[in-house]
């Protein structure tokens, strides 16, 4: 709460000291660099006691005489600058910018030079990555905590992707792999993507730990026959009914179809067999018709895959489970759009936990919760509030030992 004091000053900080709350604050004088010139403040407390001097977790950045704020055009006071977070360079509000601007998949070095030019400095190549790394480090968290899901949906959609590049020791291959798991809302009947997970491989141990990532286990689960997901799903999840993809299924009973007619057996579009496929995942009644066509006149390449897929469908049949989702397109269009934001640059990213705060912002993009202002104003909640942010540069790897490869 803001106190106009007898110095004619207005606007001044409460003090951050509960004992000096009620307080008289009045300015004291500027610290830092001409660059990084900050107000300092003194707090007198209401009893009996000694001052002491205090800048505060958002220090205020000293603005020349005159200045104009470029949000809401109105003349400040010296005092009333863009607020910046104590240990950092540019204000929150370019700090929030530029983590809005990574989440649509602009480089880090694009967002840094941005930035530069947004606070009026020369632009210059060296340190702008890592400058804007370090803010993806410190408060990705913070941005990120109002969107929390800490526990998994009813009805969940998984899928994975991989990407390629130079592997260590030499050659080229896919060198990580990012998981991708949807929620699906049956209400809104919409998906959103709750979690991006980037890891150096995929087997079912990887997929295993990525499920067990919270408590719960969900209703129902939609995902493909990948050989990672059918050991980890029963074993993370054996409570969860697990649909297939149906996209996945139609295309196999298609392909099929298209290679019986292809043998000369079925060149009438009105064979039983290609009459019956089109409903067949409708339902129990469907299968079982469409099976038994398959038996009496499908060929062995035919009649393997539906007795392959007989146990599967018989299972979910009986779970009575109806609606959407039915396939697991909705992850699949989320890794096209995190493959479109950073497959030019993939092959930068080796560490492992800073990858997955940078997709965390991505994933508030693909959802729409991506806001500059809210982000700034997140971040200023937070540290107001005491919130103390993770140290920078410590995620850091061994050297020749990235996290993020296989």
């Amino acid at each position: 709460m803001a106190r106009p004091l007898g110095s004619g000053a207005q606007d001044l900080p409460t003090c951050p000291e509960p004992a000096h709350a009620g307080g008289r604050v009045t300015l004291n004088g500027r610290y830092g660099t001409p660059e990084r010139e900050r107000q300092r403040f003194r707090s007198y407390p209401p009893s009996a006691g000694p001052p002491h001097n205090f800048a505060g977790a958002l220090t205020h950045q000293v603005v020349r005489p005159g200045e104009v704020c470029a949000h809401c055009e109105q003349h400040l006071a010296e005092h009333q600058g863009h607020t910046a977070p104590r240990d950092f360079e540019v204000p929150v509000q370019e700090i929030a910018r530029a983590l809005w601007l990574v989440g649509r998949g602009v480089s880090y070095t694009e967002a840094g030079q941005r930035c530069r030019i947004r606070v009026g400095k020369a632009p210059r190549g060296e340190g702008r990555a890592q400058m804007v790394g370090s803010w993806v480090e410190a408060f990705t968290p913070v941005v990120a905590a109002r969107w929390a899901e800490p526990l998994w949906p009813e009805r969940v959609i998984l899928d994975s992707t991989h990407f390629k590049g130079n592997l260590p020791g030499g050659g080229s291959g896919r060198i990580y792999y990012v998981y991708v798991v949807c929620a699906w809302d049956p209400i809104q009947r919409q998906s959103r993507v709750i979690s991006l997970v980037p890891r150096p491989r995929e087997d079912g141990a990887t997929w295993e730990a990525v499920l067990r990532s919270r408590p719960n286990q969900p209703e129902m689960v939609v995902a493909d026959k990948a050989t990672a997901l059918q050991k980890s799903i029963p074993v993370a999840w054996p409570n969860t009914t697990w649909r297939l993809c149906r996209w996945h299924l139609r295309s196999g009973a298609e392909a099929l179809n298209y290679q019986l007619r292809f043998s000369g057996i079925d060149l009438n579009l009105d064979h039983p067999i290609t009459s019956r496929a089109k409903d067949c995942f409708n339902d129990l009644a469907h299968w079982t018709d469409f099976r038994r066509m398959v038996n009496l006149h499908g060929s062995s390449e035919m009649k393997t895959w539906v007795r392959n897929q007989n146990p599967w469908l018989r299972a979910e049949f009986a779970e009575g489970l109806t609606g959407q989702p039915w396939s697991n397109g909705a992850a699949e269009l989320a890794l096209t759009r995190v493959k479109a934001a950073i497959a030019k640059r993939a092959f930068c990213y080796k560490n492992l936990e800073r990858t997955a705060l940078m997709l965390e912002l991505v994933r508030l993009r693909l959802n729409r919760m991506d806001d500059e202002t809210v982000y700034a104003r997140d971040i200023r909640a937070f540290l107001e509030g005491g919130g103390q942010l993770a140290p920078t540069l410590s995620l850091r790897d061994p050297l020749g030992r990235p996290s993020l490869r296989p």
